[in-house]
């Protein structure tokens, strides 16, 4: 709080507390990793297409979140889903055998004793986007 907050360099911090540079170094490391894992969740992608799937990854990894897997079907997602546990789903609409990532995430639900965020990423937004109810509060277009 010293350096963020209050905005004392890290020596004078030190000389504040009585302990070295190193240990206020040493400080400001660990309560980075601790907010860092407050914040962060695993996250559950499902979409069909290689490259994409992979992009989504790597931005997920990056932003200090974890991948719990990736599911290509409807069937791979309930099946993912029931083995691990998550606090986000990443899901495309159209996936690779022709089942919809909307109702791969109802069968999801279904079968969960809680509904976590879901973030839509598609080509068809108009899909969703068609003015009634239940339509889902996060969606990236392609």
């Amino acid at each position: 709080l010293l350096t963020v907050v209050e905005g004392f360099s890290v020596q004078e911090a030190a000389r504040i507390l009585a302990v070295t540079i190193t240990d206020i170094e040493d400080m400001l490391r660990e309560a980075e990793t601790n907010i860092a894992n407050e914040v962060s969740t695993t996250v559950l992608i499902i979409e069909d297409e290689s490259m994409i799937s992979y992009q989504l990854s790597q931005i997920v990894k990056e932003a200090g979140h974890e991948v719990v897997g990736i599911a290509t079907t409807q069937t791979e997602a309930v099946e993912l889903a029931a083995e691990q546990t998550f606090g986000l789903i990443l899901s495309d609409l159209r996936l690779a055998d022709g089942s919809v990532g909307i109702d791969a995430v109802k069968e999801i639900f279904a079968n969960m004793n809680s509904e976590v965020p879901v973030i839509y990423i598609t080509a068809y937004p108009e899909m969703l986007l068609q003015g009634q109810d239940n339509e889902p509060s996060y969606l990236i277009p392609k």
